[in-house]
C-alpha cells in the first residue's frame, strides 16, 4: 500500500514528521506560496504500510483550485515556471495507450485565476477523453466475454481469466485478454500430419477426428 494523508492526521497513524521530511515541507511552502492567492495549498505525507503499520515516505504540497487536487511541476528543478496534472486521474487497463494529443497550455510562472481556468479545463478534457478511449475497450471485452459466457464449459480458463481457450472439432480457439486489445487465434489441434484429405474435409467443416485408442 502508498497513499497520502493530510499533514493534520499523521498522528492518528502513530507517525511524527524527521527533521529532514520538516525541512522539505518548509521548503515546498515557499515554493508554492506564490499560489496562495488563487488555490489552497494542501499539505500531505505520503505513506506505506507492511509490517503491521503505517510508514512516513515523503513529503507534498498540492494545490487545491475549485474543489480538484492539482500536481504543480517543473520539467526541471531549475525552472521557474509550472505544468500540473490531476492527483487523482482516472485509471484503467484499457488508457494504456492512451494519448492526450490537445495542446498543452503554456506552462505558469506568476499563476492567476485565468491561466489555471486553462490548465483544469485542459486536465478535466484530458479525464474525459480517456474514460471515452477506455469504454471503447470495455465495450468489446464485455461483448467477447458474454460470447465466451454462452459456451460454458467448453472455455478453458487461466491467468486470473484473461487467458483461455477453446477446444472444437479438432480445432483450437486461443485468445488472450490484453490492454486496448484482445489476442484471437486459430490453430488445428493436432501435432501429425492429417493429409490432404483430412485437410480438404476439415476446410468443408467435414472432418470427423477419429478416436485414438
Amino acid at each position: 500500500m502508498r497513499d497520502f494523508i493530510s499533514i493534520s492526521e499523521i498522528s492518528r497513524y502513530g507517525l511524527q514528521l524527521s527533521d529532514y521530511q520538516q525541512k522539505n515541507l518548509e521548503g515546498l511552502r515557499k515554493q508554492f506560496a506564490p499560489f496562495a492567492p488563487v488555490c489552497k495549498t494542501v499539505e500531505v505525507l505520503y505513506i506505506s504500510h507492511y509490517d503491521d503499520k503505517y510508514h512516513a515516505e515523503d513529503v507534498a504540497v498540492f494545490l487545491d483550485y475549485k474543489g480538484y487536487l492539482l500536481r504543480a511541476y517543473k520539467h526541471h528543478y531549475t525552472d521557474k515556471v509550472y505544468r500540473f496534472c490531476l492527483v487523482e486521474q482516472y485509471r484503467h487497463k484499457h488508457t494504456h495507450n492512451y494519448t492526450n494529443r490537445n495542446e498543452m497550455p503554456n506552462k505558469v510562472g506568476k499563476p492567476t485565476p485565468a491561466k489555471m481556468d486553462i490548465w483544469l479545463a485542459y486536465l478535466l478534457n484530458e479525464e474525459e477523453e480517456k474514460k471515452a478511449y477506455a469504454q471503447k475497450y470495455i465495450d468489446e471485452e464485455t461483448a467477447f466475454r458474454a460470447e465466451l459466457a454462452k459456451l460454458g464449459d467448453a472455455v478453458k480458463w487461466y491467468d486470473n481469466g484473461n487467458r483461455g481457450h477453446i477446444v472444437m472439432n479438432n480445432l483450437v480457439f486461443d485468445f488472450t485478454i490484453e490492454a486496448c486489445y484482445i489476442n484471437k487465434t486459430v490453430k488445428i489441434d493436432r501435432s501429425y500430419d492429417l493429409g490432404l484429405s483430412g485437410f480438404l474435409q476439415m476446410a468443408d467443416n467435414k472432418y470427423r477426428p477419429t478416436k485414438q485408442q
